[in-house]
C-alpha cells in the first residue's frame, strides 16, 4: 500500500518544486529498513510507476517515488525535465534530494539510501552516483552521462541493467 507524504518544505529548501508530494510504500515486518528513492519513467507517476515502487517495498526498502510533476500533466514536464538531466542540475533533482532527506530522517530506515530509476529516471540514477549522496544507485535502460567517465568518478556502487538488441 503506497501513502503519499508532504515533501514540499524539503523541496522548498532546494529550489524545488512547490507543493512537492511523494509516494512512500512501507516494506512489511519490523525495521529500520534501507531507503531507496524510486525516479519514475517519463510518463510519470503513473499505475506501472507506483506499482514499481511497491515493487521495491516487497523486496525490503522504505521506497519513496517524488513526484517530479507534482500538480502538472506528464506531457507538460517531460522536455524540461529531461533538460535538467542533461544540465546535471535543476528543480527534479532538487526534488529527488528532498526525497533522500526525507528517507534519513525518517526513524523506520537505516540512514542506508540509494536510487534507482527506470528510464529517464534512470539517467537520473546514474547522474546522481557519481555526486556524492547516495549509498547505492541502479539505472535501468537510462540515458548515459555525455562525458561517462567523469560521471562515474567517485560514484556509489552502480548497478545498470539494459538490454540487447539483435
Amino acid at each position: 500500500m503506497t501513502e503519499t507524504v508532504d515533501l514540499s518544505a524539503l523541496s522548498a529548501q532546494h529550489s524545488g518544486t512547490p507543493g512537492l508530494v511523494g509516494h512512500l510504500a512501507r516494506p512489511e515486518g519490523a525495521g529500520p529498513r534501507p531507503g531507496v528513492v524510486v525516479v519514475f519513467e517519463a510518463m510519470g507517476a503513473d499505475a506501472v510507476n507506483l506499482r514499481l515502487n511497491e515493487r521495491m517495498a516487497a523486496a525490503g526498502y522504505l521506497a519513496l517515488m517524488p513526484d517530479l510533476y507534482t500538480g502538472r500533466k506528464a506531457i507538460r514536464c517531460m522536455v524540461p525535465t529531461m533538460r535538467q538531466l542533461a544540465r546535471g542540475h535543476g528543480p527534479a533533482f532538487a526534488d529527488i534530494e528532498a526525497a533522500r532527506q526525507w528517507l534519513l530522517g525518517e526513524p523506520s530506515c537505516t540512514g542506508k539510501v540509494g536510487v534507482i530509476g527506470f528510464c529517464m529516471g534512470g539517467g537520473f540514477a546514474l547522474v546522481l552516483a557519481g555526486q556524492g549522496r547516495f549509498d547505492a544507485a541502479a539505472a535501468n535502460y537510462g540515458q548515459l552521462p555525455a562525458e561517462l567517465d567523469q560521471a562515474m568518478e567517485g560514484a556509489c556502487p552502480v548497478v545498470a541493467s539494459y538490454g540487447g538488441g539483435g
